[in-house]
Parts: structure tokens; C-alpha cells; sequence
């Protein structure tokens, strides 16, 4: 069971808070906020359903290697061959579905997700967009069933 403090730290531009490791008395720093995306969650500008499918979609773009962020969750495993069709097809699979939102809801839309995922510095007119929960429930709700049919297909 992790105990999670509510109190946060400011170190290097980033919120950090400790959590207990295990059942032990150690003690972790977890950086909280090491996206764009989570920055948003934080200050509930978005929604955590938002969140959840959005997040998905970042980690399949940091794990196809289109992208650097440098979060423990988002690292490519190493494989011993110099060709990797599972990096290959998670290039396929963002840009498929960075090409259905633009189908589906137009350049607009494109935009400001790849910025997203991109993890580039938002705007304060692109935060605005952001705080409208039906304008990112309705991106969300895309992604959610572009995957959907990912993985159908």
C-alpha cells in the first residue's frame, strides 16, 4: 500500500512530492508533474477520464520514439535487433490516430494535440481551449475510439 503525502515540494521548475516505498520506512521523491498533461491534471484544468486516455496516447508517442520525454513510464525497452516492428507499428498506431482527429474533428483539434504531445508550452489562449471540458471530452472520446477500433482491427 503506497501512503501519498498531499503536500508538494517546488525543485528545478517541477512539483515533487514523497511517497513511502513498499511497507518500508523508505522514503521516494516523485516528480508529479513532469508533462504538460499532468501540469493540467494538477490544476484541474482537465478531467481525470481526460487524463487517462490522453496519457495513453502520450505514452505511445514517447514509446515509438517520436518524442523525448524522459518519464520512467514512457522508456523504450531495449531489444537486441536493429529492426523493431513494435516501434514501427507505434508510429503507425500515433499517427493513425493523430490523422483520425483531424478527420473526425478537424485541423484545430490536430493542432493542439500534437503541441500536447509534443510536450511543447501551451498558450494562454491553448489553456483556455483546454479548461472547456467539452472541447477535451470530445478530443478524449475520439482518441478513446480510435484505440477501440485499434484494437479490434
Amino acid at each position: 500500500m503506497k501512503s501519498h503525502s498531499k503536500k508538494f515540494y517546488q525543485r528545478d521548475h517541477r512539483k515533487i512530492k514523497p511517497e513511502f516505498v513498499g511497507n518500508t520506512n523508505k522514503v521516494r521523491m516523485r516528480v508529479v508533474d513532469q508533462t504538460i498533461l499532468d501540469t493540467l491534471l494538477l490544476t484541474d484544468t482537465i478531467m481525470l477520464s481526460d487524463y487517462k486516455i490522453l496519457d495513453k496516447l502520450q505514452g505511445d508517442y514517447n514509446k515509438s520514439g517520436m518524442v523525448g520525454v524522459k518519464a520512467t513510464s514512457y522508456m523504450i525497452k531495449p531489444k537486441s535487433s536493429g529492426f523493431e516492428f513494435s516501434h514501427n507499428l507505434g508510429r503507425m498506431k500515433v499517427m493513425s490516430c493523430v490523422q483520425y482527429i483531424k478527420d473526425k474533428l478537424g485541423g484545430e483539434y490536430q493542432k493542439i494535440l500534437l503541441k500536447l504531445l509534443d510536450d511543447n508550452k501551451l498558450s494562454n489562449k491553448e489553456l483556455e481551449w483546454f479548461g472547456d471540458n467539452k472541447k477535451v471530452g470530445k478530443l478524449s472520446t475520439i482518441v478513446n475510439e480510435f484505440y477501440n477500433l485499434w484494437n479490434k482491427g
